[in-house]
């Protein structure tokens, strides 16, 4: 006598449970890419610009700061928006001297919005 139980039907019902989280992550994995890309955009839109009237500098050509946005998504379920040039903190938190305009702040409000949307919750 055996002590197994066969029970029909549960391999397919655990195939579907894998397709459905499959499913369901490929979905959050494209929200999260996609929340990416709008905090960028958010980000450059509220980005300031150095002007020659704003720098006292004769012919100044702004923009290296809001060029320099850029959004990695390499990775699985994770986005990053971010910049690499050194006084991007500066302007986002201000200093003793000048006011912060929280640029990437927006960006990530922005981004964050969208990906609860899209994916129905809220936090």
């Amino acid at each position: 006598m055996s002590d197994e139980v066969t029970i029909s039907g549960m391999e397919a019902a655990f195939k579907n449970i894998d397709e459905e989280y499959t499913r369901q992550a490929e979905h959050a994995n494209k929200a999260v890419h996609s929340a990416g890309f709008t905090a960028q955009k958010v980000a450059k839109i509220n980005c300031p610009v150095g002007t020659p009237e704003s720098t006292g500098i004769k012919g100044y050509h702004g923009g290296r700061l809001r060029a320099s946005l850029h959004v990695d998504n390499s990775k699985y379920l994770e986005s990053t928006v971010g910049t690499n040039v050194y006084y991007a903190l500066w302007v986002h938190e201000g200093t003793r001297k000048m006011q912060g305009r929280p640029f990437l702040r927006k960006g990530f409000d922005a981004g964050s919005k969208q990906l609860q949307a899209e994916l129905g919750v809220s936090i």
